[in-house]
């Protein structure tokens, strides 16, 4: 399996990984966006680093969000963080040189990977960190992205091959009993059979958002269980004419978010069943954009690029347009996750050009 330091990287657009910078392909221009008057968003909060840099990536319903620091030594471990505690590393498997949590829910059950020496999803409950297994019998790797109310994680997964380990399929990972620690590994399938798929966000119902290729592209699609939180279920192309899109997160109404190419641009974008595919563009002058996340009121947060070329963290909503979320005094920064009491997390930068875990009060 491929070795990605950030969901981002995959992203197509530029980000800041803690203390490096990210390349980025190109994402196009579509129709303009106009935001409306609407309240300001207030300041953002400073949830702090362990070490030289920091950046969250999920958020549960009571506010604990996890993510990853930069340590002195330049380590790479995964910290969780609490009002009441602030934040604390999250424990870090025997043998493991590198630690990314990328998601949590409302039991303090957080996911993410750690290199043992080759990716492994885990799953981290009361300072216990549990190895979740692959496709592949535990040989080849894993990633966890995303996981749900009951404990459901989805990500992506070596498979199985005549000759060992191979290819990267989606998977939903099922706890035996809600919240559990033992379960079983599904795999999700793909859109293509000889192509590949990744898993990105579960919602609470069990529908899962990702990407697959299908004919060497990529295609953000949905999978609908048969039954709610089921095992067995249909994948769709949700960009069935595209040339390039992927699905990053959706809510429990079924809005999925992610970026799609148009023209010679990727631009943020939401779908639901009604509209489809429907462009929220980027800031007036600006370029590139991506959503990463949605809540339950249908407000999506990622990252745009603007007429100065900065990398800034956005809101958008159906009558406000696109609004600038703010940083903690630098020039980038981006929201990643969203829960239900309208709070996001991400990273932003300070006026020193620290990268510092962020977390943000939507308007």
């Amino acid at each position: 399996m491929r070795t990605i330091p950030v969901r981002a990287a995959i992203l197509a657009l530029l980000t800041v990984s803690a203390c490096r910078e990210e390349s980025t392909a190109p994402i196009v221009a579509s129709r303009p966006v106009t935001a409306n008057a609407a309240a300001a968003p207030t300041a953002p909060q400073d949830l702090g680093v362990l070490g030289t840099a920091a950046q969250a990536f999920g958020i549960s319903a009571t506010g604990t969000v996890v993510g990853e620091f930069d340590t002195p030594a330049g380590e790479i471990r995964a910290f969780i963080w609490r009002a009441k505690e602030g934040m604390t590393q999250l424990a870090s498997p025997a043998g493991s040189t590198e630690d990314w949590a990328w998601a949590v829910n409302d039991a303090g059950q957080a996911v993410g990977y750690s290199m043992l020496p080759s990716q492994n999803a885990i799953l981290w409950l009361k300072g216990v960190a549990y190895n979740l297994g692959t496709l592949a019998g535990g040989s080849g790797a894993s990633v966890a992205y995303g996981i749900n109310r009951i404990g459901q994680v989805v990500g992506v997964s070596s498979i199985a091959g005549p000759f060992g380990p191979q290819g990267q399929h989606a998977m939903v990972w099922t706890p035996n009993s809600p919240n559990g620690t033992t379960g079983i590994m599904h795999d999700l399938g793909v859109l293509d059979p000889a192509g590949s798929s990744r898993a990105y966000s579960v919602n609470d119902a069990g529908q899962v958002v990702g990407t697959a290729s299908v004919g060497g592209a990529l295609h953000a699609f949905l999978w609908t269980p048969n039954v709610p939180n089921g095992t067995v279920g249909t994948m769709v192309d949700l960009d069935p004419g595209g040339t390039y899109s992927e699905a990053y997160g959706l809510n429990d109404r079924g809005d999925v978010v992610g970026q799609h190419q148009v023209g010679t641009e990727v631009r943020a974008f939401i779908w639901n069943a009604a509209t489809g595919i429907r462009d929220i563009g980027t800031f007036p002058g600006g370029s590139n954009s991506v959503a990463l996340g949605v809540d339950r009121l249908g407000r999506v947060v990622g990252q745009a690029i603007n007429s100065s070329g900065e990398r800034r963290p956005f809101v958008w909503t159906s009558k406000t347009g696109i609004q600038d979320l703010g940083t903690l005094g630098g020039a980038n920064g981006e929201a990643r996750a969203t829960n239900p009491k309208g709070q996001a997390v991400g990273y932003s930068q300070t006026a020193g050009g620290q990268v510092h875990a962020t977390l943000w009060t939507l308007p």
